[in-house]
């Protein structure tokens, strides 16, 4: 029996090498590579929206905290389905009075066994498998919060990078506007103050290239942060933007609030524990009743042997449980109310998810054009530089004014990534299936472990 017990053995944490561990993270991680290719993304795909969201679900530490839960939940479930240990008690005696010849010692035990008769380890595994359900729940909901970080912190990165191209493009023109600048200005064709607001609006412009290029890397190492790697993990791979603005028509907002307030991964972990809290009343009221404990027994009275059968109730004379019982209804009705309070912020949140992402998906009508007038724009200005219409100064100005409209239409379409985010949140389902005709959630999240 000894040799079947589990023995301790300590895990302490070093926090010098556990950074060190963390450090040392790679997207080349083996475990890694054979988690995504089992959702069936091939090695030598480039690095987008997918392929980064399984690197969160494998790397990110909120999942990490999530599993461990979950495995405590399934312990406590093994725990709550186990009889309970009988127990035998050994009560050697002596008789001083002994008569002669007649051996004086007296040997006996007795097995106690105790009788579950109201059903207490039922109602304990039933709280303990709904609390493992809600802790599994619970997971998901990590899981899709994981999803909704790659998105932004991917969407953050993309439109930094479009930003930081723009005024690296500008530079060559930056540069002859500035000569062009000092030779009107040394030949006195303009005057001090037009000079002066000239070298005001070109430093304004490298003040502008040099945040872009710094927004650029603090939004790489958000999406670094999104995954679970540091931000060394992301230099020289192939960073896609693929999967980012497969925008469509945002759902009735009246389906999708009823859906998310039915399957929600929190609503569902909330149900699961307002059942468990069920499960733990029962369990208090069952303890009101005698507890049962059944103990044969043998004993050797100085060479006679003598058989014994004992019952053991626990009398309920002076309390009934009624405090336990008590507090187990007002448990329950606490989050009976925290259910009804979770339902409601749903329904506000999908409600002003899809408000927001129908008003952001209506400003890329205006986007589009922008984007198509702005092109068209930039080859007449670059014809007519080529024709000396217009001075290097002039193009310079024109260009900056074309950046700046370049750089808002990218922030039109951040925020509409953005509000994207905020709806898939919200509803916990990707836009591509709120249809909800099917309780279908991507490949990646259905399978967690």
């Amino acid at each position: 029996m000894l040799g079947g017990c589990e023995s301790y053995v300590a895990k302490d944490i070093q926090p010098a090498s556990s950074a060190a561990t963390l450090e040392t993270r790679s997207l080349a991680d083996a475990g890694l590579t054979k988690f995504i290719s089992a959702h069936g993304l091939k090695a030598q795909d480039d690095w987008n929206l997918d392929r980064f969201t399984l690197t969160a679900l494998f790397f990110n530490p909120d999942l990490a905290v999530a599993r461990a839960e979950l495995a405590g939940a399934k312990g406590d479930t093994a725990s709550a389905a186990e009889w309970p240990n009988p127990s035998i008690n050994l009560s050697p005696g002596y008789n001083v009075d002994a008569a002669p010849g007649q051996t004086p010692w007296i040997l006996g035990y007795t097995l106690t066994i105790p009788i579950d008769v109201s059903g207490q380890r039922a109602h304990r595994a039933v709280g303990a498998e709904k609390r493992q359900t809600a802790a599994r729940f619970r997971l998901t909901a990590a899981a899709w919060n994981a999803r909704a970080s790659v998105r932004l912190a991917l969407a953050e990165l993309h439109a930094a990078d479009n930003a930081a191209k723009i005024w690296q493009a500008l530079r060559p023109t930056i540069g002859e506007a500035r000569q062009a600048l000092a030779a009107q200005s040394n030949a006195g064709e303009i005057s001090a103050a037009e000079s002066a607001q000239a070298r005001l609006l070109l430093d304004r412009t490298e003040l502008s290239a040099r945040d872009a290029e710094r927004s650029r890397l603090a939004a790489r190492a958000k999406l670094a942060e999104s995954i679970g790697v540091p931000l060394s993990a992301l230099r020289n791979i192939n960073i896609s933007f693929r999967g980012l603005g497969n925008f469509a028509r945002a759902p009735q907002a009246s389906q999708a609030r009823l859906w998310a307030a039915q399957h929600r991964a929190d609503v569902l972990a909330a149900l699961a524990e307002y059942d468990a809290a069920q499960a733990d009343l029962q369990v208090e009221i069952a303890r009101q009743y005698p507890d049962i404990s059944v103990g044969p027994g043998y004993q050797l009275d100085q060479g006679e042997g003598k058989w014994s059968l004992g019952l053991d109730i626990n009398l309920p004379l002076f309390n009934r449980n009624a405090g336990a019982i008590a507090g187990a209804q007002a448990k329950r009705s606490a989050l009976a109310a925290k259910f009804e309070s979770l339902q409601l912020h749903v329904l506000a949140e999908v409600e002003q998810a899809c408000a927001g992402y129908t008003a952001a998906a209506a400003d890329l009508i205006t986007l589009v054009r922008m984007e198509t007038d702005l092109a068209v724009s930039a080859k007449h200005l670059a014809a007519q530089k080529k024709t000396g219409e217009i001075s290097a100064l002039e193009s310079a100005r024109l260009l900056i004014d074309q950046a700046d409209s370049l750089i808002a239409a990218q922030a039109a379409r951040q925020r509409t990534e953005q509000a994207l985010a905020a709806l898939e949140m919200a509803v916990q389902r990707p836009l591509r299936l709120m249809n909800f005709e099917q309780a279908a959630i991507p490949s990646e999240l259905s399978n967690i472990k």
